[in-house]
């Protein structure tokens, strides 16, 4: 899956024909759709899935999307780091 997104980015970023919004929504499906970990990785996020009662009537393309989803969040849409907190101040004097 991941080699066939590269490919489409490079087909789709040479495509002279199509236009510009186009190429920018099938390059985004790629970028969303390209998995980011290995395999074992979903596998494993399916089978956490699975043990629950809802997972278990899933079907197995269902469950395997949904672990998908969980762990395929691009950077840009995942919440924001959270700060950390600063101690507090102490006054001048000390």
């Amino acid at each position: 899956m991941s080699s066939l997104a590269e490919r489409l980015r490079e087909q789709a970023g040479s495509a002279r024909s199509m236009p510009r919004e186009d190429l920018t929504a099938l390059v985004r499906f790629a970028n969303l759709y390209t998995p980011r970990r290995a395999p074992a990785m979903y596998l494993k996020e399916m089978e956490t899935i699975y043990a629950t009662a809802e997972g278990q009537k899933l079907l197995l393309a269902e469950c395997f999307y949904k672990a998908f989803e969980r762990l395929n969040v691009p950077a840009a849409v995942a919440p924001a780091p959270q700060a950390s907190k600063t101690p507090a101040e102490k006054p001048a004097d000390q």
